[in-house]
């Protein structure tokens, strides 16, 4: 989940198009431009290997914040996932990018900030 105004920051950096992420005037690129983004600064490794992840979506709340929605296809059952996340960090030195993760009912979450882009989740034993 991101700050929606942080991340419409971010993405106008990148074009001239005015997203309005979660208004009625949201541009019809905007789900190619954050998949985009996102591209650059998430990604994955699973067990030792490296995996694209597929972008399902977002949506917002009333608390400003934008919720995205990804899944890593026809991967082996995760032992151990290395994630890198760097969203907004190069514009925010104190943004907090918190990352849930439901992993065949086991839940667990992340948070990434400056310093602790990159983090290694374990599933049960390595």
């Amino acid at each position: 989940m991101l700050d929606t105004k942080d991340f419409e920051k971010a993405l106008k950096e990148r074009s001239t198009t005015k997203v309005r992420l979660g208004t009625k005037k949201e541009a019809v690129s905007s789900d190619s431009l954050v998949m985009n983004y996102l591209k650059d600064h998430l990604n994955f490794t699973i067990n030792g290997n490296d995996y694209d992840w597929q972008y399902l979506g977002k949506e917002h709340n009333d608390h400003h914040e934008t919720h995205f929605y990804m899944v890593v296809p026809d991967c082996e059952a995760p032992k151990t996932i290395e994630m890198n996340h760097s969203s907004l960090i190069h514009l925010f030195d104190q943004q907090s990018n918190i990352v849930h993760f439901d992993l065949l009912g086991n839940k667990e979450t992340l948070v990434f900030q400056k310093g602790l882009e990159k983090q290694k989740l374990v599933m049960g034993e390595e």
